[in-house]
């Protein structure tokens, strides 16, 4: 199965797994709770053991947005904060009960510089193509079509995602993703 965030699929994921089993410490948050996020520089990194998270900005308007996810086994962080010190742009939330082996931004700088065979440069470059990636995708594709590349590449995206955090996420109205769902669900009627 796909990662949810591809990025993931092009660096040494175990490595990070295996770090953060033997430096990491098993941390659970509940839903709602802030993991790290803007005014809270919680240093912090992991690997989700169970559980989700959503990465989220507020708009001008005062409106959150949903600008990615973190599933079990995945990476997750903010990512400015832990590599380069600079403040939190966004808010990571446990949108489930969640579990992870959770290292401080110390352990990130170790992992790095250590001889463990994981480089900074495929991070960072995977995180980029990711970006650039999505950001082409809101260009090319309609709506319908990146809600079913999505649901195609990540099937399990929707056991873990309310529709309403998804249509955030697809930078669409949850009104607009219901019609989507029914289109769908008709045409294979």
């Amino acid at each position: 199965m796909n990662s949810f965030n591809a990025f993931l699929n092009n660096i040494n994921l175990e490595a990070y797994r295996k770090f953060c089993h033997e430096h990491g410490t098993l941390t659970t948050f509940h839903k709602g709770d802030l993991f790290s996020g803007i005014g809270h520089a919680k240093g912090r990194w992991g690997v989700v053991v169970s559980g989700e998270f959503a990465y989220i900005v507020i708009d001008t308007s005062g409106n959150e947005k949903i600008v990615g996810f973190a599933f079990a086994g995945e990476l997750v962080g903010n990512y400015a904060y832990v590599v380069n010190r600079q403040s939190p742009l966004m808010d990571i939330y446990a949108i489930s009960e969640a579990q992870v082996m959770a290292c401080g931004v110390s352990h990130f700088d170790d992992l790095h510089n250590g001889e463990t065979g994981v480089d900074a440069f495929s991070l960072a470059n995977g995180l980029f193509m990711d970006v650039h990636h999505r950001f082409l995708e809101l260009y090319q594709l309609t709506p319908k079509q990146r809600y079913l590349r999505l649901v195609h590449e990540c099937p399990h995206v929707l056991q873990n995602v309310s529709l309403k955090q998804l249509a955030s996420y697809l930078m669409i109205t949850p009104t607009h993703l219901s019609r989507i769902r029914k289109e769908i669900a008709n045409n294979k009627e």
